[in-house]
């Protein structure tokens, strides 16, 4: 049995733990067994300890195998345990595996499938004709058609998309840019045309006002005929008129999604630097890097921000610049399908490792395990917070600043 393998004296100093934090305030106690973290719980925050060396850690293992364990703890439900053992209640409950949503391994596959040809696509890719065809249909029909040409020069838009999409300079912002500086952000910008841009829209009018059918039976019958051909050709220029602004409507969507995916990245793009600017100033107590350029950002907010809907922002981009950077940061990827929403990023892919998963299918159209992704998950967090602070140090290092920040800062 799995409780029946583990030192007694683990469940000596669980228990006792216990008994010594009841009155305390605290109401949990949380171990990270392979980073030696601790943390105590209580309402309104947290304190997290680790221990300032590994050799102090050394000692610790060395001094804790000479302490004498007091009692001897077995399971109710063991053959092996003795009269005077304090008994316990143990259950193994295996980890609830969320498995990767359908529509996310088949939006995965058509990226597989589009990666090699996403170059032969305008900078601006089409829009689906949302008349003509559901989404599936016009992933499948957008790969065919780009496997059929060589390269961007012979596209062409197809039945299916909407005609180019004519864009505009943004005029008039909230923040106040002038024109001269919004137009070298197009021009200078790693976002793209899209980072000043958007999309002309129409205004949305009424049915037309037409003579009554009870009106019109009242007319001659020549008359009547003249008034009837006039209304039916009014109707059927505003329900075409409707429609092809409905077209309009959904463009504006869709540019607006894509800039959306454009934002995130930017703003973890600013985060990060951030980041590295709290590294060099001293930080609270117990208070990462991390927490600090967070705290920073939900103070500068004035209340539009919190710290759960800033996690959202910065759990979205990472995936996002990930998806991003298999196609060498080429937006085209992820303008070519209106799927791919920063909510898809979150509530259809819905943990961390369902991601590793749906990263693999895009890159190989392989499928991993749960344990892989989990694996996969932890290397990239490790293996960034490890790379941006030696980074950091080696700068410090140069200056001649004795300066130190360890990968665990960072996470």
């Amino acid at each position: 049995m799995l409780a029946g393998s583990i030192d007694s004296q683990v469940f000596n100093l669980g228990f006792g733990i216990k008994a010594k934090l009841e009155d305390t305030g605290f109401t949990q106690f949380l171990l990270n067994v392979e980073t030696g973290e601790i943390s105590l719980s209580k309402p309104g925050g947290f304190l997290k300890v680790t221990s300032s060396s590994n050799e102090q850690m050394e000692v610790v293992k060395q001094g804790i195998s000479q302490v004498k364990t007091p009692y001897n703890f077995s399971c109710i439900e063991s053959d092996n345990h003795k009269s005077d053992d304090l008994k316990m209640k143990a259950k193994f409950f295996k980890k609830e595996i969320k498995l990767l949503n359908s529509s996310a391994i088949k939006v995965a596959f058509d990226l597989f499938k589009i990666i090699p040809h996403i170059k032969k696509l305008p900078i601006l890719p089409p829009i689906r004709d949302g008349t003509l065809l559901n989404s599936v249909q016009y992933r499948k029909k957008l790969w065919e058609y780009l496997s059929g040409i060589k390269d961007e020069s012979e596209f062409r838009f197809f039945q299916g998309t909407l005609l180019k999409v004519e864009t505009r300079p943004i005029e008039n912002p909230p923040s106040g840019a002038p024109d001269e500086f919004i137009e070298k952000i197009i021009s200078l910008s790693e976002f793209g045309t899209l980072s000043g841009m958007q999309v002309s829209t129409e205004v949305v009018l009424p049915s037309p006002t037409i003579y009554t059918v009870h009106y019109l039976l009242t007319l001659e019958k020549e008359e009547r005929l003249i008034k009837r051909k006039e209304i039916i050709k009014n109707l059927c220029a505003h329900i075409c008129y409707s429609i092809n602004s409905q077209n309009k409507d959904r463009a504006s969507q869709d540019i607006a999604r894509r800039r959306l995916l454009r934002f995130h990245v930017s703003t973890l793009q600013s985060i990060r630097k951030l980041e590295m600017y709290c590294a060099i100033k001293p930080r609270k107590k117990h208070e990462t890097i991390k927490s600090q350029a967070v705290r920073k950002i939900i103070n500068r907010s004035d209340g539009k921000l919190t710290g759960k809907s800033l996690t959202l922002i910065i759990q979205r981009a990472h995936r996002i610049e990930r998806l991003l950077n298999l196609a060498e940061f080429d937006w085209r990827l992820l303008d070519v399908y209106e799927e791919l929403t920063p909510c898809f990023f979150t509530s259809t892919i819905n943990s961390c490792h369902n991601f590793e998963i749906f990263l693999e299918l895009v890159k190989s159209n392989t499928n991993i395990s749960s344990d892989d992704a989990e694996k996969r998950y932890e290397d990239w967090k490790k293996s960034g917070s490890i790379l941006r602070a030696e980074q950091f140090n080696k700068l410090c290092e140069q200056a001649g600043i004795n300066i130190r920040i360890s990968s665990e800062d960072l996470e």
